[in-house]
């Protein structure tokens, strides 16, 4: 199994995979159960660096790992009980749609918000992906910064903070 853990950011004393009990965001206190964790699903070491990058601009939210694979990532999953998943379509072992058709099965204490990123942004490829639970379908080239709105609103409904 060839899943990873890794956190972003990465405190001082905070061993990756794991979420510290505090973040300091701009001078403000957010715990643990205010950060919205995030699992990646992407082949690409480029664009899984750009996300994670771009992720860990913000305090309030955590890669709690990533997988290139199908099985990986069902089983990196199953394991971090993330909030939000980012999910491409084409993997380097099986599918992102797949996986999508897979999650019911991974013993999920609650279904996480799942976000396509791809390249293949066909309608016939949002419509299966809408089909397998997907919950925001996005087109890598044109819809990337989409990505970040999602991810701020999941860390407002997580505040309760209005719109």
């Amino acid at each position: 199994m060839r899943h990873h853990t890794v956190m972003h950011p990465h405190p001082a004393g905070c061993e990756p995979g794991r979420i510290p009990e505090l973040y300091t965001v701009q001078d403000v206190k957010v715990s643990a159960s205010e950060v919205v964790k995030v699992y990646l699903v992407e082949d690409s070491p480029v664009l899984r660096d750009r996300v994670m990058e771009s992720i860990a601009e913000d305090g309030r939210l955590a890669v709690v790992g990533y997988a290139d694979t199908e099985d990986d990532a069902l089983a990196g999953i199953a394991a971090a009980a993330p909030d939000a998943i980012i999910v491409d379509i084409q993997l380097k072992r099986g599918s992102g749609l797949n996986l999508l058709r897979r999650l019911p099965t991974a013993a999920l204490t609650r279904m996480p918000k799942v976000i396509v990123l791809t390249n293949y942004a066909y309608p016939e490829y949002r419509r299966r992906a809408t089909a397998a639970g997907c919950d925001f379908f996005f087109d890598k080239a044109t819809e990337f910064p989409r990505v970040g709105e999602v991810l701020d609103q999941l860390i407002r409904e997580r505040s309760g903070l209005p719109d």
